[in-house]
């Protein structure tokens, strides 16, 4: 059986990229199959973009995001709506960057490099890139993306070729595809932690700014099943978020779980002290981990902020707990944010 660093895989597109290939099974007879039909397909590109910007024009929600002023592009944008089409010079500007895009999914080689190409795409459609107002909802991506595969399809099943040829090219474009479709959904989900740690009282007030910054600080943990994340009376010098899977808080008068979207620990950012109880996984479990060193790093030369983290660290710990409520990444519930 082969063994995963699952930390690693979060952290390193690199190893990421060499998971998912081998897994979904892409190899060297797919880059062979779109090698044979490379010269017809290249003659197809113009077409297959122009049909991707006649449909996301066909929207207001798909078509907003070529209003604004994109990065690179140094002419007038459009005004409003009404003044989009596949003729104005700024979606040219956009449908030649999607022409290049896919030109070089067809020729690269498909080594470890291209994992670089993936995740900028898919970092380009969020905040962290280019112009900070174009942010494309995940709902859009995934509507584009099964799109793109359809005329892909389309085109495909229309070269001038052999059926075998046809149904292997098929496969080895539906591979690229989900693999491109990982690295765009990786970056929604860093997203969905930066909402969720908008919602620990802790940080309500702290910039966006700041609330980005703070995310990237945060380091993933695996744990397996049965394993203690904190121990009572042990330095708490962290907190966590659960990202996947569920804890067992071990109070009085009876235990309480916690699952994806609850956090628990962040008090101990601002005091240290020692935990309060044990918190055990029940299952594997993914958690997010914000050490204290990083945190107090973030914050060296803002005293003032400091300072009011810690009134607020203050008044919760004086004042009763309040009802459990729960965000769920993946839903509405209610969450607890523990101070252990």
């Amino acid at each position: 059986m082969k063994k995963l660093d699952e930390q690693r895989l979060e952290l390193d597109i690199t190893y990421r990229y060499e998971f998912l290939k081998t897994f979904i099974g892409f190899g060297d007879a797919d880059v062979a199959a779109i090698r044979k039909v490379l010269a017809e397909l290249v003659m197809q590109m113009p077409k297959i973009v122009e049909d991707q910007y006649v449909k996301l024009l066909a929207y207001d929600a798909t078509a907003r995001h070529f209003v604004e002023p994109q990065r690179g592009y140094t002419g007038s944008p459009p005004g409003s709506l009404a003044d989009l089409s596949v003729e104005h010079e700024q979606v040219k500007f956009r449908m030649d960057h999607m022409q290049s895009y896919l030109m070089q999914l067809i020729g690269h080689a498909f080594d470890n490099k291209i994992a670089v190409l993936f995740d900028a795409v898919g970092k380009m459609h969020t905040p962290k890139t280019g112009n900070p107002k174009i942010n494309v909802p995940l709902v859009q991506m995934n509507a584009f993306m099964g799109m793109l595969a359809d005329l892909l399809t389309d085109r495909i099943l229309a070269l001038n070729t052999d059926h075998d040829t046809k149904i292997a090219c098929l496969r080895a474009f539906q591979k690229i595809l989900w693999l491109q479709n990982d690295f765009v959904t990786r970056h929604y989900a860093a997203a969905d932690i930066q909402s969720l740690m908008r919602m620990v009282p802790l940080f309500g007030v702290l910039t966006s700014a700041k609330i980005d910054e703070l995310s990237g600080l945060l380091r993933p943990r695996l744990v397996q099943p049965d394993k203690y994340v904190v121990r009572r009376g042990e330095a708490g010098d962290s907190m966590f978020f659960i990202t996947a899977g569920f804890v067992e808080v071990i109070v009085e008068p009876e235990p309480v779980r916690l699952g994806p979207g609850d956090f628990f620990g962040e008090i101990a950012l601002v005091f240290g002290g020692k935990r309060t109880a044990d918190i055990v996984t029940l299952g594997y479990c993914q958690l997010l981990e914000l050490r204290r060193a990083d945190f107090e790093q973030c914050f060296k030369g803002e005293p003032e902020l400091i300072a009011a983290l810690r009134r607020i660290a203050e008044s919760r710990m004086q004042a009763e707990p309040p009802a459990p409520v729960r965000i769920d990444l993946q839903g509405d519930r209610s969450h607890n944010g523990d101070s252990t």
